[in-house]
């Protein structure tokens, strides 16, 4: 078995360990358990082939993180208040300031008004829009078909329209 190349392993980190922090904490709501998720990730990750994984790097890790959080979540049914400030002091590669600080207030603003939906649809717009994953990503890391997906997204943007108006729409 040929492991990934640490450098791989260290770009691939780069990439995807602050995104994966965010995307794991909106599922378990608490910054350990979203941590461990994200670590071990990474190590499963570096115990796995590069050439299985390579192409699709970025929804095999969602997924497996996803996995983590719902393994923690089953464990685990306490939910404790959103920490978002620690999340941002989380080391790893940032914009600019003022890009990160746009970025970063649509995306808590985008949080507040996703959290009116039902989880199914927040988990998949999340991914969508959060996180800029295809139709196809999406359902891989979350087993559901590539039309429900499409359904979920379609169904969550319809009834925040009705909700928000053009409020939504700056978001998007």
């Amino acid at each position: 078995m040929n492991h990934p190349s640490s450098e791989w392993i260290r770009n691939t980190l780069d990439q995807y360990e602050k995104p994966l922090l965010h995307f794991a904490y909106g599922i378990v709501r608490r910054i350990e358990p979203a941590q461990d998720a994200v670590q071990e990730s990474f190590i499963t990750l570096s115990q796995t082939p590069q050439e299985e994984v390579e192409t699709k790097v970025k929804a095999w890790l969602y997924a497996v993180c996803r996995n983590r959080c719902l393994d923690f979540l089953k464990k685990d049914k306490r939910m404790s208040p959103l920490e978002p400030e620690l999340i941002d002091n989380h080391p790893g590669n940032h914009p600019s300031p003022s890009a990160s600080l746009e970025a970063e207030e649509k995306s808590e603003h985008l949080e507040r008004i996703l959290e009116k939906l039902p989880y199914n649809q927040q988990e998949v717009l999340r991914l969508k829009f959060l996180h800029e994953m295809s139709y196809r990503e999406i359902s891989s890391i979350t087993e559901l078909s590539e039309s429900n997906v499409g359904f979920l997204i379609h169904t969550g943007i319809k009834t925040l329209r009705q909700t928000l108006g053009n409020q939504l729409q700056e978001l998007i």
